[in-house]
């Protein structure tokens, strides 16, 4: 993702419920979610037991994303690309479940190797 440029993501029910995790899946991070005044860009900072490599992929390779990102009870498409007003309307969504229930995800794949 750009700079200059947030994500679209159209969300549906998810029609399968997330698998269970062993208990080698990490402790679940809170991410830190703040708004850029000048640009249109969603600053969330997490930690995440994988390498550069893995998560750029994982933000990257729509296959990948749409199996993360969001809360557990929704799956995602990605429909484009937009601006400030896509940032702000993320923001007064309440995200924060989402983001932080798609990165718990997230965890679960890179423990997995599935990234």
């Amino acid at each position: 993702m750009s700079e200059h440029a947030s994500e679209s993501v159209s969300q549906r029910p998810r029609s399968v419920e997330r698998a269970q995790r062993g208990s080698a899946m990490s402790t679940v991070t809170e991410a830190r979610i703040e708004a850029d005044p000048t640009v249109p860009v969603i600053h969330i900072t997490r930690d995440f037991a994988g390498t550069p490599e893995q998560l750029l992929r994982a933000h990257t390779d729509p296959e990948i994303f749409v199996r993360w990102v969001g809360p557990d009870s929704l799956s995602s498409h990605v429909d484009y690309w937009d601006s400030f007003a896509a940032r702000d309307g993320w923001l007064q969504s309440g995200m924060e479940v989402g983001i932080n229930e798609g990165y718990a995800k997230l965890d679960g794949l890179l423990s997995d190797g599935a990234v």
